[in-house]
């Protein structure tokens, strides 16, 4: 069971479940998505309407309304990407077989010789998934990369959050501060 601390009562959690499992299977079988797709589809809501939660008064409206507009909101945006993905988004695909190949990595900043290696020691410790990342978004801003990788903005920007901390914690403030 999904507990908030923005969570009035069992009845708003009982909403917001019922928004994510309807709307991800109507988006499943609207978009033809594979059967696996549904899990993965509700999880994103439940993060969308939990995100969006602490915003729900219960003056303007009950939770079931609430929760319902939210998940509405961002089955479309995930149904503009799916469909964007299946065309190729107008974008091309960029080979990720090799982080020494991106476009950040090519040639060392200038003033620090050796930030090259230490962004590379960072980017290493990432996923392939946040390799990739790094890689679009040293191509395109934030929502040709969000469109590119397949990703809705908001869960390219948690990635992005990550990411940086990675590097805060390879000890390239400086690097981030001049981005």
């Amino acid at each position: 069971m999904l507990t908030s601390p923005h969570s009035q009562n069992n009845a708003d959690t009982a909403a917001i479940c019922h928004a994510a499992e309807y709307h991800s299977a109507a988006l499943v079988r609207r978009k033809r998505l594979h059967p696996r797709e549904l899990e993965d589809t509700r999880q994103e809501l439940l993060v969308s309407l939990l995100e969006c939660w602490p915003r729900f008064d219960s003056r303007l409206s009950k939770a079931r309304t609430f929760a319902d507009r939210v998940a509405r909101t961002r089955v479309i945006n995930l149904a503009k990407a799916t469909s964007a993905s299946r065309r190729g988004g107008g974008t091309t695909q960029v080979s990720l077989s090799e982080v020494e190949a991106a476009p950040w990595a090519a040639t060392p900043p200038p003033g620090d010789p050796l930030l090259r290696r230490d962004v590379l020691r960072a980017v290493q410790n990432l996923s392939v998934q946040d390799q990739a990342i790094c890689t679009q978004l040293a191509l395109d801003n934030v929502s040709a990369a969000a469109r590119c990788l397949g990703l809705s903005r908001a869960a390219l920007r948690r990635r992005i959050v990550h990411i940086r901390t990675v590097f805060l914690d390879h000890g390239l403030r400086a690097y981030l501060e001049a981005a």
